[in-house]
Order: C-alpha cells, then structure tokens, then sequence
C-alpha cells in the first residue's frame, strides 16, 4: 500500500458532514484514499514508515474535485456525423457534407462538425 502525506496550510474537503467546514494543515492518503486529516504533526504520527511528504503548492487544496466535462451527448452525434476538420475553404466543407448526403441515402439533416475556418 503506498501512502502520501500531502502538506499545505490550506486544505478544505467541503465535507460539512465530517470536518464542518475546517481546515486542515495535512492530508495522509492511502493508494488514493484520503484516510486521515489534521496537522502535520498528527499524520507523521499517524503514517507508516516510508510514507512520501509532498508539500503542495498554490492558495488552497481541494481534494475530491475532478472534471467531468464531457460532452456524452455530442460525442454520439458526431460519432457519424461528416468530419469537417482540415477544410480550408467553405466550398471544401460544402463539398464534403454533399459527399457524406450521397452515401446516406434518406437522411434527412446533414450536421457537420469540427470544422475551423482559421485554420
């Protein structure tokens, strides 16, 4: 099991439940589990030999936050949606959505994407 004492001055899990709002000086993690908070000194105590110290850096540490931006939903209408990236002119881009039109029969939108006209 691999454990991380992480060190800032500012760390805040938002958990009213279980901490209401403190902040904590140290945070010991256990193969990527937070299993203990508090002061340095409380952790060093509380941590397994060979545990690493890293002291973090910036304002404040808020642990738990990860990004789950996305966009599920327009991944599956792209999935088959004509790709428009690499055209260089509109005319290009037309042509390429009129080619993805003749090979599918009977649809009645055609809805392209990714096209830059910068590039």
């Amino acid at each position: 099991m691999v454990h991380t004492l992480y060190l800032h001055p500012n760390i805040r899990t938002l958990d009213g439940a279980n901490d209401a709002g403190e902040v904590h000086g140290a945070m010991l993690v256990a193969d990527g589990i937070i299993v203990a908070l508090g002061t340095p000194d409380e952790l060093r105590g509380q941590s397994p030999t060979g545990t690493v110290e890293v002291t973090l850096p910036g304002e404040i540490v808020l642990p738990g936050f990860h990004d789950a931006h996305i966009h599920t939903g327009n991944l599956a209408r792209e999935i088959d949606a004509p790709d428009l990236r690499g055209c260089a002119t509109l005319d290009e881009a037309l042509d390429r959505l009129r080619a993805y039109e003749a090979s599918h029969p009977g649809t009645d939108w055609v809805l392209g994407g990714r096209w830059d006209r910068n590039a």
